[in-house]
């Protein structure tokens, strides 16, 4: 197979003379002397265009074997190579003084600056629009597959295939990537004792292992450099090294096992799966801390190792199938837990990890992907209603030492992300009525809500409800943890409390993800002519049915939450 692709495209931004844009980055840089105005920018409009090309190439050769000997047993094998080329290559640039009219421009001076505002901004460059990339990626792929079955009953598989990349290490040995993967099957219904068991329709245990391949293009093997048009002072051009070389950067490999079941009960009214996994992501890519002597404080390197385990269940259920009467209901229900086994990348301060709050990737051994800390919070202060805090085992209000207290004295709540997620649907038909129901369900995950920051009620007028809970005499520490309002306010007072465990909040729930319901008019369109239609209503993003949460908060959203979407229509079809 031969497959080659060619693609362009153009783009044409014209501003006139009468733009905001166009007056004023004109405006801007003009300059008012004694004898008049200077325009150092042409006065007209703006045009910029830009251009880009992809051309790719892929070539693929394969052998398949397909052949049955001896009633029982069954061979299928294949075998072949890809090749593939992609180059892409994009071009920008623009002129000032750009009258659409008459297709003139005006001349600049790209290698002067200018003052603004007749110095008061300092000085600056007219805004040059040339940009010109190439990228050029190769694959190179051998792979192989067999799968052998005896009596139908037993199934053994096997692939393997060698990858190569032209992002990778100098050295060949990691340039090439071998990458495989095995099975065992196992039929039961077809064993002597299961077959005549006629609730059995069908039993299989299964087996597989393997390994896999990612690719990456946050670093390479040779160093990058990035041309830049115009030095700030020198106004000459010149070259960063954008990444520096690593010749030892390798693919990221995943090992995972699974062990399988599949099953189908009484006529296959009872169907389902049910699968446990293992997997071990090595040679993760990750930003590394190197020797700053080199230039460089750090680089992306193959430093990181993620252990991971789970498992998942799907099944389905066929309550009622009688004429134009069906119920069905489907499950899922699914757990994944990731550990951090090795990182060697940059740890970052207490601060930061309780600020993320689990929604920014923020890797750290031994804790899961996304993990959620807090400071440790002790109530309020009977006084002061100021926030009460721990520094050195005990309780405080030194804010400024809390705050920059080391990762291990904060409280670690588990992670951002849902172990257990899954839905429940049920679909049911009466006659020309179908009603359609989807539930989905997230548990073992923990968040932080938004509260009060009186910093920001009294700069910019950023307010919240949980104003009307503060602290406000002694005694009301004993049904709040919101702080009393101080004045001037303390910013590190209000970011201890913010992010503190009294905010942090277990995310479990249950919402209605859609519904629907349905009347078929097949019957009274008949009447008139030979099509079909339904009237239906529907509703989208339902919200939340259940919640463990006390305050209220969508555990999905960290700001306002998508709003219900509801649909009434008429579908027909002549």
């Amino acid at each position: 197979m031969y497959n080659t692709e060619r693609q362009w495209s153009k783009g044409r931004s014209h501003y006139s003379v009468d733009s905001y844009y166009a007056r004023n980055l004109i405006n801007l840089f003009t300059e008012p002397t004694a004898n008049g105005l200077i325009h150092n920018l042409p006065v007209g409009g703006i045009l910029s265009e830009s251009f880009s090309a992809l051309q790719s190439t892929r070539f693929r050769s394969q052998l398949n074997y397909d052949a049955s000997f001896a009633e029982r047993h069954h061979l299928a094998v294949l075998g072949g190579f890809e090749f593939s080329d992609r180059k892409a290559e994009i071009t920008a640039n623009g002129v000032y003084g750009y009258d659409d009219n008459v297709l003139t421009v005006g001349a600049v001076d790209y290698t002067r600056t200018y003052p603004i505002y007749e110095g008061l901004s300092g000085n600056a460059s007219i805004p040059s629009f040339g940009d010109f990339s190439s990228t050029v990626q190769r694959f190179v792929s051998l792979y192989t597959n067999m799968g052998y079955t005896y009596r139908d009953r037993y199934v053994f598989t096997l692939s393997a295939r060698r990858d190569a990349s032209n992002m990778f290490g100098v050295k060949t040995n990691q340039r090439w990537n071998p990458l495989w993967s095995t099975g065992l099957a196992w039929n039961m219904k077809t064993e002597p004792f299961l077959r005549e068991i006629e609730w059995v329709d069908q039993l299989k245990l299964k087996w597989t292992r393997g390994v896999s391949g990612n690719l990456s293009g946050a670093a390479t093997q040779r160093p990058v450099l990035t041309y830049l048009s115009r030095a700030d002072y020198t106004r000459l051009p010149y070259a960063i090294i954008q990444s520096p070389p690593n010749p030892n950067l390798k693919w990221e490999n995943v090992l995972m096992t699974n062990y399988g079941l599949e099953y189908g009960f009484f006529d296959n009214r009872i169907t389902g799966s049910l699968d446990y996994f293992r997997k071990v992501a090595s040679d993760l890519l990750s930003i590394d801390p190197i020797d700053p002597t080199s230039g460089y404080s750090s680089m992306t390197r193959n430093v990181g190792r993620i252990k991971s385990q789970g498992f998942e269940w799907n099944s389905n259920w066929h309550w009622i199938r009688k004429g134009n009467v069906a119920f069905t209901s489907s499950i899922a229900l699914s757990y994944v837990k990731d550990i951090v086994d090795i990182y060697n990348g940059v740890e970052n301060t207490a601060e930061n990890y309780v600020r993320n709050g689990g929604r920014v990737l923020t890797p750290l051994q031994d804790r899961v992907l996304y993990p959620v800390f807090s400071y440790k919070f002790m109530g309020l202060d009977g006084q002061t209603g100021d926030p009460v805090g721990v520094w050195e085992g005990e309780p405080s209000q030194d804010y400024n030492r809390i705050v920059s207290d080391s990762l291990r004295n904060l409280d670690y709540h588990g992670s951002a992300l849902p172990l257990f997620y899954g839905f429940f649907q049920n679909n049911l038909k009466l006659g020309p009525v179908s009603l359609y129901v989807n539930i989905a369900y997230k548990f073992g995950h923990h968040f932080t809500k938004p509260t009060i920051s009186y910093p920001s009620l009294i700069n910019s007028w950023g307010g919240h409800k949980d104003y009307e809970k503060r602290w406000q005499s002694s005694g009301d520490e004993e049904h709040t943890t919101v702080p009393s309002m101080d004045y001037p306010a303390n910013s590190v007072r209000s970011n201890f409390y913010r992010y503190s465990s009294a905010n942090v909040e277990k995310g479990d729930h249950i919402r209605l993800q859609s519904a629907r319901i349905s009347y078929d008019i097949k019957k009274l369109m008949n009447k008139w002519t030979n099509g079909s239609g339904q009237i239906f209503m529907s509703i989208n993003n339902g919200g939340v049915l259940w919640s463990r949460t006390k305050s209220g908060y969508d555990p999905d959203y960290s700001g306002l939450p998508p709003s219900k979407n509801f649909v009434i229509g008429i579908n027909c079809q002549f």
